[in-house]
């Protein structure tokens, strides 16, 4: 389905029009969720590198690219990369929509999660931790987990 769609997509927009490029990450994600993680991969890096082009580096959706990239990677057992990945979406998250911004504070998990996965367990609950922190103050939820009204 996500397939008949980009080639439709392609077809009548173009390669590079924003919503054929849509349309491909969903197709990315999918063969992601399907454990396809190898194809993810290259599919979410030719979106990356058409959503820069046509969108620009710090576009919301060349930034969620990046991120989505980031965890086909680590899926895929290419920890290094993943953790490169993951620190250049956070750095750029960071810069566009500010240090507490929820995507930034996904950025900062993924990186976490990466960061355990690359067998460095300290900096990684140290990331977690800042992270849950970010998350209480921006989503006012005491440390009871309530959310304050």
């Amino acid at each position: 389905m996500h397939r008949t769609a980009f080639e439709a997509m392609r077809r009548v927009l173009g390669e590079e029009h924003p919503e054929t490029l849509d349309s491909l990450h969903g197709l990315a994600f999918a063969l992601g969720s399907a454990g396809r993680h190898v194809e993810a991969v290259e599919m979410f890096r030719t979106t990356l590198e058409a959503r820069r082009r046509v969108l620009g580096e710090e576009h919301r959706d060349t930034l969620g690219s990046m991120d989505r990239m980031a965890i086909a990677l680590q899926r895929a057992g290419r920890h290094a990369e993943a953790g490169e990945m993951h620190r250049m979406a956070l750095v750029a998250r960071r810069r566009v929509l500010g240090a507490e911004h929820l995507n930034t504070l996904d950025s900062m998990q993924n990186l976490a999660f990466a960061l355990n996965n690359a067998g460095r367990p300290a900096e990684a609950a140290e990331m977690h931790r800042t992270t849950l922190e970010a998350r209480r103050r921006v989503l006012g939820v005491h440390a009871d987990s309530k959310p304050t009204r």
